[in-house]
């Protein structure tokens, strides 16, 4: 569907005039990784793009943009990873980090195995080709993960600024972030000190503000008051 909905964006009706098969692959390639796209038929794409005949332009942008966003995790940053903690999880993983925290995955899936906030994060330590997570919310027994990671390769590098600008308004537009050749286990440790740090940021401001907050505002009346009589003018 969501090539489909790409297609409708793009040319419209699927019959003014039909695409041809090559334009549905090449949008197939721009919405989809090379292997899904290898095993999606044209035929499929096109009668779904048939199906969505009388959805404008702007509707079809807001539902391919709500299919998208319907997965809790189409904002995070994806790094592959191996775990021998446990046999609970498979030795492959992908390690997610987005704004509420970290996250497993199965390989290639949307299956999240595991979710760790970063409230729940007693500390972390990177080096070229490893990660070190150590976890434990209040009064639970502390627990450590060693996740091996590539140690050079390219991947997605975000400012600083980008993960701010999630907070501020969803409604922006995400910046596209840079392709750089870094090491894995830094970055995802950089990504955990900016998340945690923006969140920091909005729990003081947050503080702030219900302080300043008068407090008769946030007192309600109680049932028992009575107002005052009103006062005689000779």
């Amino acid at each position: 569907m969501l090539c489909a909905l790409k297609a409708q964006i793009d040319w419209g009706e699927c019959t003014n005039p039909p695409p041809t098969a090559k334009e549905y692959r090449t949008v197939m390639g721009g919405c989809v990784a090379a292997r899904l796209a290898s095993s999606l038929s044209v035929e499929a794409v096109h009668t779904q793009h048939c199906i969505l005949a009388g959805m404008t332009a702007p509707q079809s942008k807001q539902a391919f943009l709500a299919l998208v966003q319907s997965w809790p995790l189409h904002r995070a940053s994806v790094f592959e990873a191996v775990q021998s903690y446990t046999s609970q999880w498979p030795g492959a993983l992908w390690l997610a980090v987005d704004q509420s925290g970290l996250h497993l995955l199965e390989p290639r899936t949307r299956n999240v195995l595991a979710s760790c906030h970063y409230s729940d994060i007693v500390n972390y330590t990177p080096s070229l080709s490893s990660l070190m997570v150590v976890t434990g919310a209040a009064g639970r027994k502390a627990s450590k993960y060693i996740f091996t990671t590539s140690q050079v390769s390219g991947v997605l590098v975000e400012s600083h600024e980008t993960i701010r600008s999630r907070y501020s308004s969803p409604q922006n537009s995400p910046q596209v972030p840079a392709l750089k050749c870094v090491a894995q286990a830094p970055q995802i440790a950089q990504l955990i000190r900016d998340y945690t740090r923006v969140l920091a940021a909005r729990k003081t401001e947050a503080a702030a503000a219900h302080r300043k907050k008068p407090a008769s505002a946030s007192r309600p009346t109680s049932i028992l008051y009575k107002a005052p009589p009103p006062t005689l003018h000779c």
